[in-house]
């Protein structure tokens, strides 16, 4: 049964717990504490974990920092655990509260169709985001979401440089099948040309050789 819609208008960006996690009872069990953007948002470690591997290793270099297994258990237990955006190592920092809360959605809810259709103005920033954490079932659910959308070319040229760059190959190759099929079939000119003049190449006079192409790169 395909998932509910959401409309993100609905999403109450000044408490989006109850929209990450599902269950907002869940809160009651969290143990770590994510700060962004003024708000505290509860998480649980663990899930983070086992989704992405940056975050694993970072909850157990804490744990075994000085002072870990006392704080794990007086003050990891009942939330307090905090994860700073903008804080030495954070690794949200570079990233909008919408795109870190999305990327939380889809950590708790595998394959998470509606909010990744919710979730398309930011999702080059989740891409990166996920990619950054290494997080890769959420990178997977992006994958095959992304796959069924690029079979129209304008689609594809927007996307395909995105997906190579988070490697994410079911996307980037039909991404580059839809590409080739324009091409092939002469409807892809107009498409194009903004791909083309984006780009830098030179001929070089001496040789008389073909494009010498600087910083090109065919996307297939």
């Amino acid at each position: 049964m395909a998932a509910a819609a959401i409309d993100p208008a609905m999403i109450d960006w000044a408490d989006p717990m109850p929209f990450y996690l599902g269950n907002p009872a869940l809160a009651e069990l969290a143990d770590v504490t994510i700060k962004h953007s003024g708000l505290q948002l509860p998480a649980h470690s663990q899930v983070l974990a086992v989704q992405s591997a940056v975050l694993a290793d970072l909850f157990c270099f804490l744990r075994a920092a000085p002072g870990g297994k006392r704080k794990r258990s007086e003050e990891v237990g009942r939330g307090t655990a905090f994860l700073r955006a903008g804080g030495a190592g954070d690794p949200f920092s570079a990233h909008s509260l919408q795109e870190m809360v999305f990327l939380l959605r889809l950590c708790y809810n595998d394959a998470d169709s509606a909010a990744l259709e919710a979730a398309l103005p930011h999702l080059p920033g989740i891409m990166r985001l996920a990619h950054n954490l290494d997080a890769a079932r959420v990178l997977a659910s992006i994958d095959r979401f992304l796959a069924c959308k690029l079979v129209k070319q304008q689609a594809a040229l927007e996307w395909v440089p995105l997906a190579e760059e988070c490697q994410l190959g079911a996307a980037w190759a039909q991404g580059v099948r839809t590409l080739a099929r324009g091409v092939l079939s002469g409807n892809g000119k107009s498409l194009w040309a903004p791909f083309w003049t984006a780009r830098r190449w030179s001929i070089s006079a001496k040789r008389r050789s073909p494009l010498c192409w600087q910083q090109f790169r065919l996307p297939w």
